[in-house]
């Protein structure tokens, strides 16, 4: 797909600056245990870079993947003014297969998948987890939709919280809510929100 053809591209590249700031989301930054140094961390949809950046400073081995080129070179650039190295993958993450690597955790802020699609979609990256392996997440819920605050404006994009109770229903789940936050991510997350906060650990045996 060209760039030109990639609306995330062209919403990257409409900002000179970052259009979701340069800090990580509060709720992975707060919840992401202390991992050992060198762990492996994915960010999925991390559009230019902000928590995989912040994952390479905390010295873990870093990796975005996105679907945005222009959002990948935002990051590339992050890093090197933070003076920290990642790994940066262009990726349609609902339908592009996915690199057969596996990692010490998983974190996502505000991924938007459509709902048809939103089931496969995460189990897809939760087969990139480790058994025991650590996911923070924290996206839109379907309240959201009449909020000024940010997120798509289209409710088949947000998320309800009963699709992850059942996503994670064999999980160790320490956090899995609807939450009233307040965001001050960049230029398009300002103002109070409604959001799904996740924190759980993939089991360590497959269930069926």
């Amino acid at each position: 797909m060209q760039v030109n053809e990639n609306p995330w591209d062209q919403r990257f590249a409409s900002v000179q600056g970052f259009m979701y700031g340069k800090a990580p989301n509060a709720w992975i930054a707060s919840q992401l245990p202390h991992l050992l140094k060198g762990a492996s961390v994915l960010a999925v949809a991390d559009g230019e870079g902000r928590n995989s950046v912040w994952l390479a400073q905390q010295g873990y081995r870093a990796h975005n993947w996105d679907y945005s080129s222009v959002g990948l070179t935002k990051t590339q650039a992050l890093a090197q003014d933070a003076g920290v190295q990642l790994v940066t993958r262009q990726l349609d993450l609902i339908h592009d297969a996915l690199p057969e690597e596996t990692f010490d955790a998983l974190v996502a802020s505000f991924f938007h998948v459509p709902k048809s699609a939103q089931a496969l979609c995460w189990q897809r990256l939760f087969a990139r987890l480790k058994p025991g392996g650590i996911l923070v997440v924290q996206v839109f819920d379907e309240s959201q939709l009449p909020l000024t605050s940010g997120g798509p404006k289209s409710l088949d994009l947000l998320y309800n919280l009963s699709s992850w109770q059942s996503w994670l229903q064999h999980w160790q789940v320490e956090v899995c809510e609807l939450a009233q936050v307040k965001l001050d991510e960049g230029s398009h997350h300002q103002g109070l929100a409604q959001v799904i906060n996740i924190k759980a650990v993939k089991p360590i045996e497959e269930h069926p």
